[in-house]
């Protein structure tokens, strides 16, 4: 809670008299998975501060029931500090299960609604996703449950006129790591966090006196040496600035000042007793400083940064700021005067709210008695806690250890409003390169036009019966009606008029206009002429493999389709420049953004600048490429480029005014970029929240994430979770995030939460296992998907398969062997086939391996890997021509699996081979090391 921080509290103001009403209208979502029998359903309200509720009549059970159930709450709102005190404090909403008389009561799921959607509204109606709960867990089913209720207050809380000149502020911290040793090692008994001594205070002063005051940071951490360290506080603050204060929070940015908030480390109750006085550890005292300068701008209403924490042993000898106790103005605990309503009891569930502690300063004495003598047990403790201490020695310990505290600070409105729209207006075909501009909707004319030429002339060149000549003449024939084509839709330039001496002023204007005009027209037309008579080349020389007029590319090696089954294996067995397979799929099909698109994707995973050119090669073949656009937007602001992503974006939101993505992603742009906009963006994501079944901010992120985007996303995850619960989506998606930055641990330690929420969920067992395949931890990947098997009735056949494929690496050919028999009559999978022979082999069951062999080679005949093993087999069956034929092709396409090659020389130095082969073998030795990939199994047979 925030109050006024000075030594006296001001006089107290009258309090107003406002009167709020709930209405719970329906519940929906209670699809109840075992029979109830006699018992009812209530709703009950909670309000903040309160320990006991409201109930409702009893209803019969259904999947969606209308309660219309009503209660009216009289509120005393003094200034500020009644605002305050709601915003800390959610109103909480339940469900029960009873019996009829009321003796036995469960609480099943919960919903809660934070006041700060009401304060500038008189009405709201709200739809809140519900949580179940421990008791409701066996029954309901874990998402799907909603609840409609309304909000009204009597009287505006905040008038109209004032609305310009107050805001809520939201304070968010995110975890803090990176820690000093010394903190990592305050534990009552060594490598064990959950004896830690100390829990943290968060506290300040803001620019108006109020308070900032987190309690309850706990340090957490995972591994045993403690280098995951974290001290996380609960959840974000949120406080209220009124029209006095206001001026106060601009004044203080303006003058470009600092707030200071200061880390205080206090002892456990438990360790109070020893004696242990904070001067002993005033070098954990820290101190961070939050420019408040950011607010100066036009239009800045959002913060996040990070800053970093150093030593400052100030309220080391000082008690930190500390809220007054200022009346809230809450009202009454409820009472049943007409016995119409049951009053119930909370029992130890989330909504259960204990009343509030007074909180000690740092150096207060729990008590005036003499302490007792310390046993034996407790100076030992004591000598340990102290040899800690001790070891702090003189130097800032947070700034050697690089310590810094991530902050977001978001203000509902600017300090300093800025006018509609600051950024030059751009068309997006302006922003997109390479890719001819887009004049309104010709270009998509022109290309319609432009592909029936193209299919008229391929059909003339079917029949030209093979003649290079012809088909040459034919297709130079074309260029000119592609010119045509070009000029037709773009050159309508009108006829000249004979009454041209009688036109007046306003028209030699228009006319001059139209002129000009025309101009920029031909500087386009120049430029879509050359890149449709470029593509035109592709397509005819590619098909009819043709070289004049220009050199046409090389003969295609694989087609789309191989290209496509051999990118998406590179995931499970690498055998190939993954840049190289996208280009050639680039080349091959030239006209499918498809391709440029997934190869952006890879550029962006492995940081490369060509990543933008070829998202935005994909939005010149298609403008309605959505997915697309986001990243291309999203590299764009992470570049620094804001104001043309938001070209791109606005044109999708034109065309996509209801898609949260686009919504979300527009608010967070115009966020960065200072824009008052992003107010009307953030009511227009407020409103659909209360439309769709899932948070705007989730959904932004889950697309997000789909386009590899780790700077967007981000700030969505943010905002998701400063606003929502820790749910299972959020929890994947942090998961995919961390995975894609490069963190896999993280990632893992998510998707583990998330089974803890729901262990049958085989989704997060599948993506668990993925990502520890994907991060080479193949033991762990090993449990994760054979735990996900033993869950699963119909075995997914891609799991089984990279299960398959981690044992033919720790050669358990029969365990594999079973799996990839279920896998390949499910699966036509060139990788399952290749596995399965290897298996074969490995077990000598040479004429079943023979038959695998052959059907991974029909589904890709380029693959180096099967020929090597082919090459195996053999030279095992005594083959020894078809084993030199083998190992012909072996060495062609390139292989780069080092545990073969020298399997294959040693069995090659046993035959007869001839002058061919032992060339090959020749090179074979001189292949490094470092130039291949992870062979297909680990250790030599």
């Amino acid at each position: 809670m925030t109050e006024n921080s000075a030594s006296e509290p001001p006089p107290l103001v009258e309090p107003q008299e406002h009167k709020l009403t709930v209405t719970i209208k329906s519940v929906e979502g209670l699809n109840f998975g075992t029979e109830l029998g006699n018992q009812q359903i209530a709703a009950s309200i909670l309000f903040p501060g309160h320990q006991l509720d409201m109930m409702s009549q009893l209803v019969p059970p259904a999947p969606k029931i209308t309660f219309d159930f009503t209660e009216t709450f009289d509120i005393k709102f003094y200034p500020n500090s009644t605002i305050n005190a709601l915003l800390q404090a959610p109103l909480e909403f339940f469900v029960y299960v009873c019996t009829q008389d009321l003796k036995r009561t469960n609480q099943v799921a919960k919903f809660t609604f934070g006041f700060d959607q009401l304060l500038y509204v008189t009405s709201y109606t709200a739809i809140l996703d519900g949580t179940v709960l421990p008791d409701g867990a066996q029954i309901l089913p874990a998402e799907g449950i909603k609840a409609s209720i309304n909000f009204a207050w009597d009287s505006p809380i905040i008038e109209p006129e004032d609305f310009e000149q107050t805001l809520i502020a939201s304070l968010n911290l995110s975890p803090i790591s990176a820690l000093p040793q010394a903190i990592v090692n305050s534990n009552a008994t060594p490598n064990n966090f959950g004896t830690h001594i100390f829990s943290y205070i968060l506290c300040g002063t803001l620019p108006n006196g109020q308070v900032i005051f987190m309690d309850n940071g706990k340090l957490n951490a995972t591994n045993p040496d403690g280098s995951d360290a974290q001290i996380v506080f609960p959840n974000p603050m949120k406080f209220y600035v009124g029209p006095e204060d206001f001026a106060k929070w601009k004044e203080t940015a303006e003058k470009e000042e600092n707030i200071s908030v200061y880390l205080i480390p206090e002892l456990t109750p438990i360790l109070q007793p020893l004696g242990l006085l904070p001067s002993q550890y005033d070098k954990l005292y820290a101190r961070a400083e939050i420019p408040f300068s950011q607010f100066s701008k036009a239009g800045r209403s959002h913060f996040l940064g990070q800053t970093q924490l150093f030593t400052d042993p100030k309220y080391s000898v000082e008690d930190p700021p500390m809220p007054n106790s200022l009346p809230n103005g809450f009202p009454e605990e409820p009472v049943d005067p007409t016995g119409r309503r049951k009053v119930v009891a909370k029992k130890g569930l989330p909504s259960s709210r204990s009343s509030a502690k007074t909180k000690q300063g740092a150096n207060t004495t729990a008590s005036t008695k003499k302490a007792k003598a310390l046993s034996a047990k407790d100076k030992k403790l004591q000598q340990t806690i102290l040899q800690i201490f001790q070891g702090i020695g003189d130097s800032d310990v947070y700034k050697d250890s690089a310590t810094q505290i991530r902050i977001e600070l978001a203000l509902s409105r600017p300090l300093v409003p800025r006018s509609a729209t600051p950024i030059e207006s751009k068309p997006p075909e302006e922003v997109v390169r390479p890719l001819p501009k887009m004049h309104a909707n010709k270009l998509a004319n022109a290309t319609k036009e432009f592909c029936r030429q193209v299919n008229i002339a391929i059909t003339q060149l079917s029949e030209s019966q093979n003649r290079d000549e012809l088909r040459k003449i034919i297709k130079e024939q074309l260029k000119p009606s592609v010119v045509e084509v070009v000029q037709q839709v773009y050159l309508n330039k009108p006829e000249p008029s004979v009454e041209a001496s009688k036109k007046n002023e306003a028209e030699d204007k228009q006319e001059d206009k139209e002129n000009k005009e025309a101009e920029i027209g031909n500087a386009f037309i120049s430029e879509l002429r050359s890149y449709l008579i470029l593509h035109l080349n592709k397509v005819v020389n590619q098909r009819f493999k043709l070289t004049f007029p220009s050199s046409s590319l090389s003969p295609p090696e694989m087609d789309i389709d191989c290209l496509s089954r051999r990118i998406a294996s590179q995931k499970l067995f690498k055998t190939d420049d993954l840049g190289a397979l996208h280009q050639k799929r680039c080349q091959l099909d030239p006209l499918n953004p498809q391709w440029p698109y997934e190869y952006a994707l890879y550029l962006s995973d492995i940081k490369d600048e060509k990543a933008l050119d070829n998202f935005a090669r994909a939005i010149s073949i298609d403008y309605h490429f959505k997915a697309a656009i986001l990243g291309f937007c999203s590299l764009l602001v992470k570049n620094g480029n804001k104001s043309d992503a938001l070209v791109l974006l606005d044109m999708l939101g034109n065309e996509m005014p209801t898609d949260p993505t686009v919504t979300v992603c527009q608010s967070l742009v115009y966020t960065l970029l200072e824009s008052s906009k992003c107010d009307e963006f953030l009511a227009k994501i407020s409103n659909m929240a209360q439309s769709l079944n899932r948070s705007p901010y989730l959904i932004a992120a889950s697309s997000l994430i789909d386009v590899h985007d780790t700077f967007v996303s981000e700030m969505a995850l943010s905002k998701e979770r400063t606003q929502g619960q820790r749910t299972k989506e959020l929890l994947i998606l942090l998961a995919k995030f961390s995975q894609l930055t490069g963190d896999p641990q993280r990632a893992q330690e998510y998707l583990k939460e998330a089974i803890e929420m729901d262990q049958e969920d085989l989704s997060v067992w599948k993506m668990l296992g993925e990502f520890q395949f994907e991060s080479g931890m193949f033991d762990k990947a090993k449990a994760s998907f054979t735990s996900l098997l033993t869950l699963s009735d119909d075995p997914d056949p891609a799991s089984c398969l990279k299960l398959a494929l981690i044992k033919v690496k720790d050669s358990e050919y029969a365990a594999a062997y079973d799996l990839l028999m279920f896998t390949v009559q499910k699966l036509d999978d060139v990788l399952a086939w290749l596995a399965l022979g290897v298996c074969c082999f490995r077990m000598e069951e040479y004429t079943e391996a023979d038959s695998c062999f052959v059907r991974a080679s029909e589904l890709d005949r380029w693959n180096a890997v099967t020929w090597g093993y082919c090459t195996l087999l053999c030279f095992k069956t005594g083959d020894h021509v078809k084993a030199c034929q083998a190992l012909i092709y072996t060495w062609a396409l390139g292989i780069k699996d080092r545990r073969l090659i020298d399997e294959i020389i040693v069995e090659a130095e046993k035959a007869q081979i001839g002058e061919k082969a032992k060339e090959i073998l020749a090179q074979m030795k001189q292949v490094k090391e470092e130039d291949c990939y992870p062979p297909f199994e680990n250790q030599s047979n």
